[in-house]
């Protein structure tokens, strides 16, 4: 940590209540992977793997929220250096990779020429794309049909993005840090911009997909660390300039 700078015990109380919540991700597929399948290698049933889809989006939402409370810290006492930004940042777009050719016998067996990439971690949210719709049927009426819970998936990605939480939680004192210097450029940008307000959280409740199906204590979390984020953001934005 940084000279004159000390973490709040409020701070540390939802570091120990995330790890409550790593500690159940950690332990999902042993009682939770479909019989016969491999630690390396685990497949679960369709419903299985939608809750412990949840559980890590949840994780990483608690660590997202961590990290902007820690930003606002960071700026707080005044020990950032600002980071020269021109404007708000703007996705970058991945160049297209030129596919190569596959062997045949892995066409056969419908592999994937390469692994995919683990979704990207990201601290601000998407934009609110507004409520998906229903999809219809021929005759225009919402589709009835559901996925079966006893389809099996493999579990290989999920315990890839399980094992991640962990080392966020790692890094995070570092990712905040980076995330404050940014903001802190930001914030010395002319005031008078019509650019508007910069919300990384976008609603005052967490994504409703994370929320669903949580057990209570863990929803009463994650509605606490949401609302101390938001108010962490919106502090910081409606502050004088810092710099």
């Amino acid at each position: 940590m940084q000279s004159g700078f000390s973490i709040p015990g409020q701070f540390k109380d939802q570091i120990e209540r995330l790890s409550v919540y790593l500690n159940r991700i950690a332990h999902f597929p042993f009682h939770w992977a479909r019989p016969g399948s491999t630690p390396d290698q685990p497949d679960f049933f369709r419903y299985d793997a939608e809750r412990l889809a949840r559980m890590i989006n949840s994780a990483e939402h608690f660590l997202r929220c961590l990290i902007i409370w820690m930003a606002w810290l960071r700026l707080h006492h005044g020990e950032v250096t600002p980071r020269r930004v021109s404007a708000m940042p703007q996705p970058i777009g991945r160049r297209p990779v030129p596919e190569e050719d596959m062997h045949p016998d892995f066409a056969l067996r419908g592999l994937p020429l390469r692994i995919a990439r683990l979704p990207a971690f990201r601290i601000s949210l998407p934009e609110d794309r507004g409520a998906a719709t229903p999809r219809a049927n021929a005759k225009g009426k919402p589709s009835a049909h559901r996925p079966r819970n006893d389809d099996t998936l493999s579990g290989e990605t999920l315990i890839a993005r399980a094992e991640r939480p962990d080392k966020i939680l790692e890094d995070l004192d570092a990712r905040a840090t980076r995330y404050a210097s940014w903001w802190a450029g930001r914030l010395s940008l002319d005031r008078q911009s019509t650019e508007p307000a910069f919300t990384p959280l976008k609603h005052w409740q967490p994504p409703p997909d994370i929320l669903d199906g949580a057990p209570p204590d863990e929803e009463a979390d994650l509605l606490a660390i949401h609302d101390v984020a938001c108010r962490a953001a919106a502090a910081i934005e409606a502050s004088p300039r810092i710099i």
